[in-house]
């Protein structure tokens, strides 16, 4: 009994390692086979597909998805195969595959089966993904360069906007507004056989408000882009809402045009962007056409002030973060007035010899047509002259400030009785050029000649007198544009009103006292002696004035010149 007992423990002992055995040696003999599911290639590069096997095999198979027939096959160290033969594949003795020259057409999913020398086999699969590196440093968005990373553009309302950027795999790609997506109203990829990439294009529609300035941004991303070699960038685009015209903060220039250059904007590192408008200068209705212009290193503009130069500029300084300030300047073209004389009450006589008679008030008006801006007008008159009662000036410009008209309307009196002459003077002035020019006219006082006889005369024309234009010429003399006046020319002839006022009367006598002499001829000769008489008293008084400023001493009459433009006062001026 106690032999039997202990052969059955010995048959038990026996039965539970060979059972231990069989397990055991079951795993070592099929052994195990990993793959990495995903791998990815360089087009035109050898790719090795990795796969580990571990314990003994009597052959590994590599087939293209569930095909039957292998492509490569290592049996028992042998290796065999269609494409191996054609030198395009080659295995490894660890099982992986080799692919040479990878094309676009080894992309796809492959699978290995290995069959164990103990009987069995086990599969696994590996997907390849070709690459094709973007043949673009930057995505290109339609409205702009297809070279630049970042644009400029002025819009009006909304813009749709694209972004596309070539590749393999397609590119992904996104809108931002500053940190914030956009979402996407269309996104599409279409493969490209030539090239053998995708072209990704994406669609977005952004609205823009009234003086509103976005900045969007496409960023792309994949394996396409993401290669160690090549770095790629974000577009960008600068959406400029046009600037009001009628901002009251805007600088207005006006320029004449020539061949030299004006520069304008703000000394700013931080500008990013200048565009010009050239429809709304007209302040018309219809949408502003814009451009964006290239600027210097400092942020400022220059001008070149040809026939083109009429528009709306605005700077864009970036302030922190995404925010932007708007610098706007209105340019435009300085027109000079074509007329050549400007007072009104002159135009139906020779301007430049200019005489108004009047009994103690008057009003003289100067006009200027057809200037861009409005001129500045002043009016002029001697300290010693009329007095100035009252002042209108009116100011009118066309739609559009294309053309103006500007006019100063005086009336004045004569107070002292013992001044009846005055001159007046309108200067008309504007940033068309450097000078100002001038009209002048003398204005006569009938009631302050000593006279009735003398007023007469005056007014049937028997005494004429005439005046010069008086021009004067405003020169620049340095900044801040100081005036400097200098007269040219004067009258000469300031004191003829008060040479007629002594002449008539002399005149007056002689014809009188002829009168008296026929009738009452005497013997005693007091016909020569009264002649006499009368012919030396109007020579002292003709001598007399001959002394103190009379017309035909050229001498005097300088000096008197002087002396009234020394006296000449701004009495009313507008601009």
């Amino acid at each position: 009994m106690v032999r039997q007992a202990r052969i059955e423990f010995g048959f038990k002992v026996f039965a539970v390692c060979l059972v231990t055995y069989a397990i055991l040696n079951s795993y070592t003999v099929l052994g195990s086979l990993r793959c990495e599911r995903e791998q990815v290639s360089l087009i035109g590069q050898e790719k090795v597909l990795h796969c580990t096997i571990t314990g003994r095999y009597y052959g590994v198979y590599w087939y293209i998805g569930e095909s039957r027939d292998s492509i490569i096959r290592y049996i028992n160290g042998h290796k065999a195969g269609s494409e191996y033969q054609r030198g395009k594949l080659d295995i490894a003795s660890n099982g992986s595959m080799i692919i040479k020259n990878v094309s676009v057409k080894d992309e796809g999913t492959y699978r290995v089966m290995v069959v164990w020398k103990e009987g069995g086999d086990d599969n696994a699969y590996v997907h390849l993904t070709v690459i094709v590196s973007s043949s673009r440093d930057t995505p290109e968005i339609n409205l702009c360069n297809a070279t630049s990373e970042s644009c400029r553009l002025c819009v009006y309302q909304s813009v749709f906007l694209e972004c596309s950027m070539d590749g393999r795999p397609p590119v992904d790609l996104k809108w931002l507004n500053a940190s914030s997506e956009i979402p996407q109203d269309f996104q599409n990829s279409t493969e490209s056989s030539p090239l053998a990439t995708f072209i990704s294009i994406s669609k977005v529609k952004v609205p823009l408000g009234h003086l509103e300035i976005k900045e969007i941004t496409c960023v792309p991303s994949g394996l396409a882009v993401t290669l160690p070699d090549k770095t790629v960038k974000n577009a960008s685009i600068l959406l400029i809402s046009p600037s009001d015209p009628y901002v009251s903060h805007k600088e207005t220039h006006y320029l004449p045009v020539s061949n030299l250059s004006k520069v304008i904007g703000q000394n700013n590192s931080k500008t990013v962007a200048w565009i010009k408008q050239t429809s709304a200068v007209d302040y018309s209705f219809e949408i502003p056409t814009c451009k964006a212009l290239d600027w210097s290193e400092n942020g400022k503009l220059n001008l070149q002030l040809n026939s083109d130069f009429e528009g709306i500029y605005t700077q864009v300084v970036k302030k922190d973060g995404n925010t932007f300030m708007r610098n706007v300047y209105e340019i435009r073209k300085a027109m000079a007035p074509k007329q050549l004389h400007f007072i009104e009450e002159c135009l139906s006589q020779d301007p430049q010899n200019c005489i108004i008679y009047v009994n103690g008030t008057g009003t003289l008006n100067c006009s200027v047509t057809d200037s861009r801006p409005a001129a500045a007008v002043t009016w002029k008159v001697a300290q010693s002259g009329p007095e100035i009662t009252q002042l209108d000036s009116i100011n009118s410009c066309e739609h559009g400030m294309r053309k103006c008209k500007t006019s100063v309307k005086i009336t004045f009196r004569f107070t002292n009785t013992k001044v009846d002459v005055g001159e007046f003077k309108c200067l008309v002035s504007g940033p068309w050029n450097k000078g100002a020019l001038s009209s002048s006219v003398k204005v006569i006082n009938n009631l302050s000649l000593s006279s009735p006889s003398s007023t007469w005369f005056m007014s049937t024309g028997f005494i004429s007198t005439s005046t010069h234009l008086t021009r004067t010429t405003t020169q620049d003399t340095g900044p801040g544009n100081q005036l400097l006046t200098t007269t040219q020319s004067a009258d000469k002839n300031a004191g003829k009103a008060k040479t007629a006022a002594i002449v008539v009367p002399c005149v007056t006598i002689v014809i009188l006292s002829f009168v008296f002499l026929i009738r009452y001829k005497s013997k005693s000769g007091s016909w020569n002696v009264f002649m006499l008489f009368t012919r030396k008293k109007c020579h002292d008084e003709d001598l007399s004035l001959h002394k103190n400023g009379y017309p035909n001493s050229s001498k005097k009459g300088e000096e008197n010149k002087v002396n009234v433009l020394e006296g000449e006062t701004n009495v009313a001026s507008t601009s």
